[in-house]
């Protein structure tokens, strides 16, 4: 009997059908845990950091899970295919029942791909409009004006006081008690943490300090050669908070003043904190398009795998649905042609029916 013959053949293949579909179930469970973990390392919430190497070693294995399981739909497609080329019985309620399924699963997770991309795009524009790029560009600038201040105001001291002491050059050769007075002097009036005049190996010759207390760091060796042209020299203030200045004094065999003035050391850290987030912006400003790829790249991940996932969920419930049909049309077909004595096994109670 054909129905009987279907019916063994179906028996013979349902092992193989069962471990098939097993293992499409463990694949598709895979692939949807991996995307879960790629999603929570994208949004920071694992102990792991998103970095390029992560998130490029994270989608590669969520490419070749989805790969995989692109494969086994595709093998139960081409049976489908084959089915209905073989004319077999509810073939075409097969498919309608497995698009339909496609179809009810594939809208929801590409809009939410689209809305995700739409709203990753929004948010980095507000990440990058013009007012905050002038926010951040301002307070570097502010920070860097007072700097600047100081430095002129110090270049200015420095001119002034070589100026006078390539003056007092008698008196550092006839009177050095008075001329470490006068010195001081120069020191306290025009309000400078502390002055030098060294040599051209950096030797101290004399020195005035007014806070004790102040840890202040002789020039570097370049700034002596630079200084021989006769122009003012300065200094940043590199990792402390004094900014400085050295110039050649003219009057004296190869001596130099090195001058120094204190600012505010908070103004020293905003600046650097300016500079560090100025920085670290115009890096995101230039990796904004390889940002908003990566995530388009995880959310189109996201969407396949969730999409590939539900196919194959409508295949098993469409199998589940179509298998009892195709057997009822089968016997059906028998009872046509004048077989009376056609029974249908039902799988879940194990009974068998007869019609």
């Amino acid at each position: 009997m054909i129905l009987e013959a279907e019916q063994r053949s179906a028996a013979q293949s349902s092992a193989a059908g069962k471990l098939w579909r097993r293992a499409g179930l463990a694949i598709m469970v895979v692939a949807l845990i991996s995307i879960g973990v790629t999603f929570a390392i994208l949004m920071g919430l694992t102990a792991i950091d998103p970095t390029r190497e992560v998130i490029v070693t994270a989608m590669t294995i969520n490419g070749a899970l989805a790969a995989v399981l692109l494969g086994v739909i595709s093998v139960e497609i081409l049976k489908l295919w084959q089915a209905r080329r073989r004319g077999r019985a509810a073939a075409r309620l097969h498919v309608r029942v497995v698009a339909l399924f496609s179809v009810v699963a594939a809208v929801p997770a590409i809009l939410m791909a689209i809305l995700a991309a739409i709203t990753l795009d929004r948010g980095l524009d507000r990440w990058f409009e013009e007012r905050t790029r002038q926010i951040i560009d301002n307070a570097l600038t502010v920070a860097q004006a007072y700097l600047q201040e100081h430095a002129r105001v110090l270049r200015g001291d420095l001119i002034a006081m070589t100026n006078d002491i390539d003056r007092a050059k008698a008196v550092y050769d006839f009177e050095p008690t008075r001329f470490d007075q006068f010195f001081a002097t120069q020191v306290s009036l025009r309000g400078i943490l502390a002055a030098f005049i060294l040599d051209s190996e950096g030797k101290v010759v004399t020195r005035v300090v007014l806070d004790p207390n102040a840890d202040v760091p002789l020039p570097p060796a370049d700034s002596f050669f630079k200084a021989k042209s006769g122009d003012p020299i300065l200094i940043a203030p590199g990792s402390s908070n004094i900014v400085g200045g050295i110039m050649k004094l003219s009057a004296y065999d190869n001596f130099y003043l090195y001058a120094v003035r204190a600012i505010d050391p908070r103004v020293v850290e905003y600046l650097r904190l300016a500079e560090t987030g100025a920085s670290q912006y115009q890096q995101m400003e230039s990796s904004r398009f390889g940002v908003q790829v990566a995530f388009a790249l995880v959310y189109l991940g996201v969407a396949l795998v969730l999409l590939l996932s539900a196919i194959w969920i409508g295949f098993g419930f469409a199998n589940r649905l179509v298998s009892p049909i195709r057997t009822l049309i089968s016997a059906a077909d028998e009872v046509a042609k004048g077989n009376l004595a056609v029974k249908v096994r039902t799988e879940k109670s194990g009974e068998t029916s007869q019609i």
